[in-house]
Parts: C-alpha cells; structure tokens; sequence
C-alpha cells in the first residue's frame, strides 16, 4: 500500500509539473485529507478508473492531515483556475463554508466526498455537492449483527451474555471526533440496539482516529480494564477493528484461524476493505458494513463528467432522484460476515 501511495504521488507531482508548464486546464483536481487513509485510497484507485473510461483528466494534492495544507492548495488552484471542478475530501468539515464560497465567487463547482461538510454550508452554495456513504444505516446494521449473535432480547444467549444478566456490555471505538460518519455511526449502533429491545450497558468508548495503530492502543487501554466484562465491541471503520484484533491476539485472546463463536467476544466494523474482509476470513472480525467504494466512485465520475462538461444537476442526471435535497448522493453498503464471503 505505501508503495502504491507513493507511486501515486509521484505521478500526481508529475502530472502537476506537466500541467503547470503547458497550462493544461484538468477536468477536476482532487485534494485528499490523508493519503495514508485505507477506505480513501481504496475509493480514489476506483475513482481514478472510472474517470479513465470516461477520458476525464485529474490531478490529485494530499494535505496530510493539515488544513491549512489543503486551503492553500485550493488557494492556488482556484487562482489559477487549473481545474474545471474541485473535488474535495476536507480535512476539517468546519473549513467547507470558505472553500464553497471562494469556489463559488470563481464560478468553480465544488465536489466533497466521503468527508462531508455541514448541511447548511452544503446547500448555501451555488454548486456544492456530496457524495458518501449512509453512516446512519451503518451504525444500524451493526446493531442488527449483533442481534443475530445475542438472541431474544428477552433471553441472550449464554454464548455471547457471558454475566448472564441480560444486558449487552459494550466497547465502541469511535473514528475521528466531529466527523459525520463517527458520530452517527456511534450514535444509531447504540440507539438500534435499544429500538430492538436490548438493555445495553457502554462500558468503555475510545476515539482511535480511523487508524490501526489507535486502534491497537485504544483497545490495549480498555482490555486491560474490562477483559472479563467485554461482550461486544462496535468499530467505526475496519481498520480500527484490525487494530484492535491485532492487540488481542498479541494478548493471545484471540485465536487466528479459530471458529468465530469460539473467540471470547465477537467484534464488527465498518467498510470491507480488504484487510477486514481477511480478518474475517481468519475468524478474527466477526462481520463488517460495506462502504461501497465502487458504487461511491461511480457517483463521483459521473458528477464530475456533468460538471466539467457545464450540464446542470437536474433531472437528466442518473442520480438525482437518490437527491433528496439536491445536493447529496448517500450509498448504502451490505452486511458481510464469512457466511457471505464463503458463499
């Protein structure tokens, strides 16, 4: 993957360089939040091809999770007005307003996806757009997962209400704080649980910041306060669940290659990227949310083919009855368990 990240920033440099010195307009130039994001990177790589079959040209800048980084480098590109369209994966969503209305005063339309600004930012602009996922219907299906597990609300099953007394004991390591998908994710994986009857009992929550390696710390911390009380745990994404599978099974808890039902509690995440899906494959993740990177990429493609072509987002555009306030697309993933993956 860093290999890949890096041959991607080269050729972005380059094509960079290229574009500069033939003053060559791009159909659309992409700033990225992080380059070392897993689910982004996965999107940008399906992005790209789309965009290829459609002969769209693109170039791509990566703040680093800097935002004064990502406003300069839409600074630039606005002043120069090296690109037809502006897709932006931003780094804080409180900085959307600006970037919407410096676009907006140079007549630039102005894509975000999967980091989306505030609604109200959103549809003050003149052609502003999102593109993401449905994090309330992820969060949703967690909770449904984990309802096959446990059972009647009424009677838990012994496997998985290890206290026997007839609550959920749950851990939820959170995403990145203040970002949408975090806190609806975290929000509706709680509150389905309850609308399904569940009696649950939070005992421990960490921000980990969508990475593996906080993950693996943020679990660390709680295992070593709650090991035997620990009977379910909601990630925001699959790389924390990695992560946190990664601890326990240095902690020798978990068991790669064993049956799921035979590990002490049973862990499920979000996106099914790769990694996850071979954590599930190994008996490690019990079940993920599909963040559908393809169908999020196809979106994107054809907003940016509309776009940079001048067309209006209107009726004649494949996705605007998806629009329920004519600004925003939202896709909706899959559950994935190994049952699904075996079949």
């Amino acid at each position: 993957m860093k290999n890949n990240l890096r041959n991607t920033a080269l050729f972005s440099l380059s094509l960079l360089l290229l574009i500069s010195c033939s003053g060559v307009k791009q159909d659309v130039s992409f700033f990225i939040y992080n380059e070392a994001d897993t689910f982004v990177s996965s999107l940008m790589n399906q992005i790209h091809s789309d965009l290829n079959q459609k002969g769209k040209s693109f170039d791509i800048s990566y703040a680093s999770l800097s935002q004064v980084t990502q406003n300069e480098q839409l600074a630039q590109a606005i002043e120069n007005k090296s690109a037809k369209v502006l897709a932006v994966n931003i780094v804080d969503r409180l900085s959307a307003s600006s970037i919407i209305t410096k676009a907006d005063a140079a007549s630039l339309p102005v894509l975000f996806f999967n980091r989306a600004p505030l609604e109200e930012d959103l549809l003050a602009g003149k052609s502003a757009y999102y593109v993401g996922t449905d994090p309330t219907y992820e969060g949703k299906a967690q909770a449904d997962l984990a309802a096959k597990l446990f059972g009647y609300p009424s009677s838990l099953s012994s496997t998985y209400d290890k206290n026997g007394d007839g609550k959920i004991q749950l851990v939820i390591l959170k995403g990145e704080q203040g970002h949408q998908d975090t806190e609806l994710r975290s929000r509706y994986c709680v509150t389905e649980l309850y609308n399904l009857g569940y009696d649950v009992d939070i005992i421990a929550s960490s921000y980990a910041n969508w990475t593996k390696e906080e993950g693996y710390e943020a679990m660390k911390d709680i295992y070593e306060k709650y090991s035997s009380q620990i009977e379910l745990v909601f990630c925001n994404n699959d790389d924390m669940a990695v992560g946190a599978l990664n601890y326990l099974v240095d902690k020798k808890a978990f068991t790669k290659g064993a049956d799921i039902t035979s590990q002490p509690f049973p862990v499920i995440g979000v996106d099914a990227t790769n990694i996850g899906i071979s954590y599930i494959k190994d008996g490690l993740l019990y079940g993920t949310i599909k963040n559908d990177a393809t169908a999020q990429a196809k979106a994107i493609a054809e907003f940016i083919s509309y776009l940079s072509e001048g067309k209006k987002i209107d009726e004649s555009f494949p996705y605007y009855g998806q629009m329920a306030d004519g600004r925003t697309v939202s896709v909706k993933g899959i559950t994935i368990t190994k049952k699904d993956i075996t079949e």
